[in-house]
């Protein structure tokens, strides 16, 4: 019997140098990275990787875990 490989959701609230950082990181999870703008973002972030971009709230719902990697002056 083998084994079914499961991967994580993760969410990633940002898309500046900390959600990069991030992504470069995690492996063996699949990154949902939500983002104000997409313009240019898939240079800046492997694709190729189990990384998507998204602009939508409702995309992140089915993720296990959420971070936050916005500048802190706009959690004011």
């Amino acid at each position: 019997m083998g084994f079914r490989k499961v991967m994580i959701k993760v969410g990633i609230i940002g898309s500046g140098n900390w959600a990069l950082a991030l992504t470069k990181i995690l492996t063996n999870v699949k990154i949902i990275v939500k983002a104000r703008k997409l313009e240019g973002l898939k240079k800046k972030f492997d694709i190729n990787k189990e990384v998507s971009l998204t602009t939508n709230f409702t995309d992140l719902s089915d993720c296990k875990f959420l971070f936050l990697a916005s500048p802190s002056q706009t959690v004011r």
